[in-house]
């Protein structure tokens, strides 16, 4: 009983879901050639808990690798929020616009279950073509911005 409880332990097989932070994390490192923002949609506690499996799946990584370059460990995090009387995302849109326009370039912006349209070329982001995808559950587009 003991060896079958640490196999699950240490393949990661205690609590299996559909979202699996360890698949998309390397990807983004890999990908990433600047400073990163991650954003998504955020509607509920859901989304939330998605941004935070990828925050953890960094700082596993960057414990175990002994990484030491900040913008390879560190993204930072956007949650658009939806209008509770709209129910869109409007306003978190222009939000998300102000604040890239605030954030020094190079930037690699990563949507991540980004479930509603945005339009970065004012902010000069372009699409990475290589890098629009779906893995562990998550739904990704890269935009490199300069």
């Amino acid at each position: 009983m003991g060896l079958a409880g640490g196999l699950t332990i240490n393949f990661n097989l205690g609590y299996l879901q559909n979202h699996r932070p360890d698949l998309l994390v390397p990807i983004i490192q890999k990908a990433s050639v600047a400073p990163t923002v991650i954003a998504t949609t955020h509607d509920h506690h859901g989304q939330t808990g998605r941004m935070m499996g990828l925050a953890w799946e960094f700082k596993r990584l960057s414990a175990s690798n002994g990484e030491v370059k900040e913008r390879k460990i560190a993204p930072q995090f956007f949650l658009a929020h939806r209008d509770p009387n709209t129910r869109n995302h409007n306003y978190a849109i222009k939000v998300l616009q102000a604040q890239l326009n605030q954030l020094p370039r190079p930037l690699d912006l990563w949507l991540v279950d980004f479930r509603t349209k945005v339009d970065l070329k004012s902010q000069q982001c372009v699409a990475d073509s290589k890098y629009r995808s779906s893995v562990g559950g998550y739904k990704y587009k890269l935009y490199r911005c300069s």
